[in-house]
């Protein structure tokens, strides 16, 4: 696993009460920089509804390519990261161009205040 690949990870939800996060199987980035040897690792998940390029941190549509393995044009979630058990992550679909990565990371970057 590294950092730019998307990967389909089954997200469960936390705690019993309906929320705004993101859950279920869906395509997801992992972000962390190392992730050799870890059990978790940090990603940003990917929704296929458009309108959620409206939230803040979204990064915006990321059109499906044999190189990023999505199906449907995509949104990359940054407002959404967060830390996942590699048990979930289910199998590798591609990776994410460098141009989006790039944006994914002033996303976050911004988001983080770094």
């Amino acid at each position: 696993m590294q950092r730019g690949e998307i990967w389909m990870v089954d997200i469960q939800p936390r705690g019993s009460a309906p929320g705004h996060e993101q859950i279920g199987d869906r395509p997801a980035i992992i972000v962390q920089h190392q992730t050799a040897n870890q059990s978790t690792v940090v990603i940003v998940p990917v929704t296929k509804q458009l309108e959620a390029q409206r939230f803040l941190g979204a990064v915006g549509v990321v059109q499906p390519s044999p190189g990023n393995g999505l199906s449907l044009p995509s949104i990359v979630l940054t407002n959404q990261v967060q830390v996942c058990d590699v048990r979930r992550f289910r199998r590798k679909c591609g990776r994410l161009e460098a141009a989006h990565l790039s944006r994914l990371e002033t996303e976050l970057k911004a988001l983080l205040n770094l």
